[in-house]
């Protein structure tokens, strides 16, 4: 487990931007705990705001093995045990859902993930669609947003994946 961490780490210092110049603005981040229904913590994950959308980088473990469905939700509340208050996919294209990347995609929608046979996952990607900073595709609006991991895959029609399983409320840092 503790090497699997250590390439998440890795993961986040290779997708992090190098040091910029005094003249440049630093990059907007923001961060969301990862926790189950109880509270506990199973991962983070990271987001940096760069000119192609926001790079997200996520290293969580205690998941089942397999393929999860996971999308950017519209409210920034993880109330356990079930985060219906984390509410529909975040969604201000007012899209239909679909599979991460498609022109049938909303700004919620996210790539699949997929936890090991030891219940591990950790994955980079750029979210497109999305800001960190000011405006209606901001993940730090006024609602705030939430990450959330689903039981089973996402086949790319119903909302969700399955029970919501794992929540994050994603914070500026």
């Amino acid at each position: 487990m503790r090497l699997t961490f250590l390439a998440a780490a890795l993961l986040a210092l290779t997708t992090a931007p190098a040091a910029a110049p005094a003249a440049e603005a630093v990059p907007v981040r923001a961060v969301a705990i990862l926790r189950d229904g109880t509270g506990k913590q199973l991962g983070t994950a990271t987001f940096v705001q760069d000119e192609a959308g926001v790079r997200i980088a996520i290293g969580v473990k205690g998941l089942p093995p397999g393929n999860h469905g996971f999308h950017l939700h519209a409210s920034g509340r993880c109330d356990g045990p079930d985060f219906a208050s984390a509410g529909p996919h975040f969604n201000p294209g007012k899209k239909a859902h679909g599979l991460h990347g498609t022109p049938e995609s909303h700004a919620g929608d996210l790539p699949e993930l997929v936890a090991d046979a030891d219940g591990v996952a950790v994955v980079g990607f750029i979210a497109r669609g999305v800001t960190l900073t000011a405006g209606p595709t901001s993940l730090l609006g006024d609602a705030g947003t939430a990450l959330v991991i689903a039981t089973g895959p996402d086949d790319g029609r119903a909302e969700q994946g399955g029970a919501r399983l794992v929540c994050g409320e994603v914070t500026k840092r």
